[in-house]
């Protein structure tokens, strides 16, 4: 099952690794509408396709506010784009690694291979800047937060903010249709969830018999 994960994570996550921003046009005004039109906000949103339509197993969705559907989304997004460039990093850093040499074996266990404190002012500094931006751009602010949040110790997410929205389409991929826009992102999902189980079965696989995907996929 690995191995089927890996091949189709290696030639699907390319494509929409770059896609840039998650959602726009049809999700911008997904909430309004389904206030208006009093269709709950989680079936308004992309992502509920063939064969598996909306597919919500655990019943997260029952009885949560739009504005916890909305923090559900932005982190499904969140985690989905970073499990395709950590894939992609796998299956590239298990073959070349210009920035630590020392670096060698399969991807999960590589990290015992690179000197500790350099790796992780990398990762530090790459988090922080990726989390400040999203947090200064999406999250109210303290004085921007209800009472019920300063009460509690905590902000929501901006009523205008679109989940996954960046603004970073650096290739202007971004469809000027409605109907391709929400395949597009529909898209961006269905790879995002793909990669996340196909990195949970590579570190997996790899932790458990120490060979790196291609050797996997080689039959060594």
């Amino acid at each position: 099952m690995m191995r089927a994960l890996a091949i189709t994570l290696a030639l699907a996550a390319p494509a929409l690794a770059f896609r840039g921003r998650s959602a726009g046009t049809a999700s911008s005004t997904s909430l309004g509408m389904a206030k208006k039109a009093a269709v709950p906000y989680v079936e308004t949103l992309p992502g509920a396709v063939p064969p598996l339509g909306f597919w919500d197993p655990n019943k997260l969705s029952e009885g949560a506010s739009d504005e916890t559907v909305k923090r559900y989304r932005e982190a499904e997004l969140k985690h989905g784009r970073l499990a395709m460039v950590g894939a992609l990093g796998a299956l590239w850093g298990e073959n070349f690694h210009p920035i630590f040499s020392s670096a060698d074996g399969p991807a999960a266990l590589q990290i015992y291979t690179v000197p500790v404190p350099a790796i992780w002012a990398y990762i530090f500094m790459i988090i922080g800047w990726v989390e400040g931006g999203n947090i200064e751009k999406g999250w109210k602010t303290p004085a921007e937060a209800t009472p019920e949040e300063r009460a509690a110790g905590y902000t929501s997410l901006k009523d205008d903010w679109v989940p996954g929205d960046l603004g970073f389409d650096p290739l202007g991929l971004k469809p000027t249709d409605d109907d391709e826009w929400v395949a597009m992102q529909n898209r961006e999902l269905n790879n995002g969830r793909l990669a996340m189980l196909s990195v949970m079965g590579i570190l997996a696989q790899e932790a458990v018999d120490k060979k790196s995907v291609f050797e996997h996929l080689s039959g060594k």
